[in-house]
């Protein structure tokens, strides 16, 4: 443990504040979405979640004003999405809904809470979003308890085995004992573990271990039972025995970390594998250095200088392994670097970086003097060792709430989005900035900036109105908006006349005096991008199958399939994938710099289309609208790849 590490786990620590973490079941997208107001009733509400929840013990409702509930049928699974959840509708009238959702993560059995409200032909007010509440608070004692034990448990446990296998290399009374009082530690930390996830979900025993956060709860009693079996043969026969002891607690390691925060992350197998290195790493330094103060008692000698020369290498060695993958782990984690003071998560984070900042200075004491000193006096490997131990406990007391706290890069959902469209009118006189917020289908903030084209000042106008009309979905119906005078050449209004997602034709009218311009502006509502699977086959277009809402899709293809003149075809499909009756469709072409060009395709069966479009080199943006049979409005933002 030189100075050179020493100075990098202090780097480190600092660094474990700059990071972002994939953590807690949070609500990322919704239908509808909150605050939309829409022009008829949803036949189900699908929730999309950062993790995906338990089904059986996770909730949904859906109550109007007087709490009456509107769900039927039971709470399902998106087929292959398990982060989404469905929960069918009975029929709704116009008025104002708000939806609760109460979730039990599967993969870290963390409970998230929350609601929203959506409008029926009704605009959702500020009211009915404060009525809607906020989440309850996930941490429990026993929880945070049950965490702390077992990080203690297996961490003395697997530190004491490799220590006991190398570091003295013969059986120890001490060391056994240690053994024995670290397996009973971690065994206490599983059950309490279990019992606060049970209590969580609200299941019977039997459910709760039937379900995969259950059998997440029986892996790792398998690894701590996998340990106790060695500890047994260790009686017997020592070496092989603490190797069966530091293999199952490196494996009941892994499995608590694989049902953790990390298993939720972008990769996660790699960031399991990073966060087991980094608790096994921690293991064999602190837990070794328990056993080693243990095993080497009060009397120096060559035996015990021996001893602790092995465990200083090893733990040099795990260390390093503690710096890379805790760095590695951290730019995972935090997400800037003001959510190191702005949030909860990154304040624990800094006390736990603070401390291993003086576990680290202390190693480096004990490595430079009180080693060498073990064949002469013990005093200060042990004064110095005592005080990392407590300064530890202080560690796993942190770590225990860091994983029941919320990591602020996934407990948020994304921030609203801002749509901004720029225009000026015919005769070039005046130039407009039409700003929408969030800018989604629904109820949204309009501000309108109105500048001379020439000079770019601000425009002192009379009335600014603005005209909403949808190209693409006729039925959606034209409407009107009124703007409120602010600052010089400044005005904003709030309106539900984005009804729908998709393209708009938005005319805002300037007048001053008795003279008005008109300037046209093109909006497109903000949509998340689609999830879009590929399909090759020798000699035969590619082939792009879209996901729609409700479990339905479309297949898309061009042919030929390469820049100029080509069909664009579209096939609309049910969720048991029978073709879907679509009466009406548009394909709108987009270049950069140039208006869109809206095709109405023909129709080659109930629910297929081709349109004659000319595709450019490179990427090619589509977007592509229909009205089903059933009334629904279908909005589909593409982007497809152009081969050369």
């Amino acid at each position: 443990m030189g100075r050179a590490a020493a100075v990098a786990l202090g780097l480190a620590a600092v660094v474990l504040g700059a990071s972002r973490a994939d953590a807690h079941g949070v609500l990322s997208a919704s239908q509808p979405q909150s605050r939309a107001v829409l022009a008829e009733a949803p036949p189900a509400v699908v929730l999309t979640f950062t993790e995906a929840p338990e089904v059986g013990f996770s909730s949904v409702q859906v109550l109007d004003r007087q709490g009456a509930s509107f769900g039927t049928g039971r709470l399902e699974a998106a087929p292959g999405d398990p982060q989404t959840i469905r929960l069918g509708l009975r029929p709704l009238d116009h008025g104002v809904y708000t939806v609760n959702w109460r979730i039990v993560s599967r993969v870290d059995g963390h409970l998230t809470a929350g609601s929203f409200a959506f409008g029926v032909g009704e605009a959702v007010t500020d009211d009915a979003v404060r009525a809607a509440g906020d989440a309850p608070s996930n941490r429990s004692v026993l929880g945070v308890g049950g965490r702390a034990l077992l990080y203690a448990g297996l961490s003395a446990l697997f530190g004491a085995a490799w220590v006991g296998l190398v570091a003295f290399r013969e059986r120890r009374r001490s060391v056994a004992v240690l053994l024995a009082g670290a397996w009973v530690v971690s065994i206490a930390g599983v059950v309490a573990l279990g019992v606060a996830q049970r209590h969580t979900t609200g299941a019977s025993v039997g459910a709760f271990l039937r379900a995969p956060l259950g059998r997440s709860v029986l892996w790792r009693a398998v690894g701590v039972g996998a340990a106790g079996a060695g500890l047994l043969l260790a009686r017997r026969r020592w070496r092989a025995g603490t190797a069966v002891a530091a293999a199952g607690a490196a494996g009941a390691i892994v499995a608590h970390v694989h049902a953790g925060h990390a298993a939720a992350a972008s990769s996660p197998w790699t960031m399991v594998g990073l966060q087991s290195a980094h608790f096994i790493a921690a293991g064999g330094w602190l837990g070794g250095l328990v056993a080693l103060l243990v095993g080497v008692g009060k009397r120096p000698g060559p035996a015990a200088a021996a001893a602790a020369r092995r465990y200083a290498a090893g733990a040099g060695v795990a260390l390093g392994v503690l710096v890379v993958t805790g760095v590695i782990r951290a730019i995972d984690e935090v997400g800037s670097w003001a959510a190191l003071v702005d949030t909860g998560y990154g304040r624990l984070v800094v006390v736990k970086s603070g401390l291993l900042v003086l576990l680290a200075g202390a190693g480096a004491v004990n490595h430079y003097r009180n080693v060498p000193a073990a064949g002469r006096s013990l005093r200060g490997l042990r004064r110095v060792g005592t005080a990392e131990l407590a300064v530890a406990a202080g560690v796993f007391t942190v770590t225990g709430f860091l994983t029941t706290a919320a990591p602020p890069a996934r407990d948020t959902v994304p921030a609203p989005s801002v749509v901004v469209v720029d225009g000026n009118d015919f005769a070039t006189t005046v130039r407009v900035r039409l700003q929408a917020t969030p800018g989604v289908a629904g109820d949204n903030r309009f501000e309108v900036t109105v500048r001379d084209y020439d000079t770019g000042d601000p425009v002192a106008a009379d009335r600014v109105t603005a005209r909403f009309a949808p190209p693409a979905n006729p039925a959606a119906g034209e409407s009107t908006l009124d703007f409120v005078p602010g600052p010089l050449g400044s005005f904003s209004a709030s309106g539900t006349n984005l009804a729908v997602a998709g393209r708009w034709r938005v005319t805002v009218v300037v007048q001053r005096g008795a003279d008005a311009v008109e300037i046209p502006l093109d909006l497109v509502t903000a949509v998340p991008a689609p999830t879009m699977t590929e399909s090759r086959s020798p000699g035969q277009p590619t082939l792009w199958d879209v996901a729609l809402s409700r479990g339905r899709s479309v297949q898309v293809y061009a042919d030929p399939e390469r820049p100029g003149p080509t069909e664009f075809h579209a096939t609309f499909f049910t969720a048991d994938g029978k073709e879907l009756p679509v009466d009406a469709a548009t394909v709108t072409a987009l270049k950069a710099g140039i208006d869109a060009v809206v095709s109405t395709p023909r129709r080659l069966g109930p629910g297929h289309f081709v349109a004659d479009l000319t595709a450019p080199a490179g990427r090619w943006a589509l977007e592509l609208t229909a009205v089903t049979a059933d009334g629904d409005y279908l909005f589909v933002p593409l982007e497809l790849p152009m081969p050369t």
